[in-house]
């Protein structure tokens, strides 16, 4: 079978999203996409989309594989926007930041998500020394800080609205997740 999965995220930057092509079937596969401002469509498993003027789209991606298998997914949004700048979309692959996801991501957790000004880490078991790095879309690291209780909440009101990912190192452990702030 064949899937014409994608997710949309905003960016750390104003007016940009990215869309993750998650598509899947037998290779090669191709591509239609569908942006719902009355554009014509794009072939391009990664292509990039610029919209005039914030406001509700539905959004659709066909793919068709090389068995002939065919699948459509299709997700209306609502982009925003602070002035009168144009909204960006960008099609990637995967989350460009080239952090792993490792299997020991269960000694903590992050809650609220999305979170809007703290961000609470949950560190689990006696060892609570650890250092969390938050990182933006682009693997920049945006803020630190140490965690020295089970449970210790971190001011991200500083940050801008997005997708980030949440490191923690503790002894020999480091885990990965993500969050949004909204």
């Amino acid at each position: 079978s064949c899937s014409a999965f994608f997710n949309l995220f905003p960016d750390t930057v104003p007016h940009t999203y990215y869309a993750v092509n998650m598509a899947s079937g037998v290779p090669p596969l191709s591509f239609i996409w569908n942006w719902g401002d009355g554009s014509p469509v794009d072939t391009l498993p990664y292509p990039s989309h610029t919209y005039a003027t914030a406001g509700f789209y539905t959004i659709c991606l066909t793919i068709t594989d090389s068995v002939g298998c065919t699948d459509t997914h299709c997700t209306s949004y609502y982009l925003t926007r602070a002035t009168d700048a144009m909204v960006y979309v960008n099609v990637v692959a995967s989350l460009p930041t080239g952090i792993t996801n490792p299997d020991n991501n269960n000694f903590f957790s992050v809650f609220p998500n999305p979170a809007f000004s703290n961000l609470s880490i949950s560190v689990k078991g006696n060892s609570v020394a650890a250092e969390c790095r938050i990182y933006n879309m682009l693997g920049e690291i945006k803020l630190t800080s140490a965690i020295t209780n089970q449970r210790t909440d971190i001011d991200i009101s500083a940050l801008s609205a997005g997708v980030y990912f949440v490191e923690v190192i503790s002894e020999n452990k480091i885990g990965r997740k993500k969050f949004i702030r909204q």
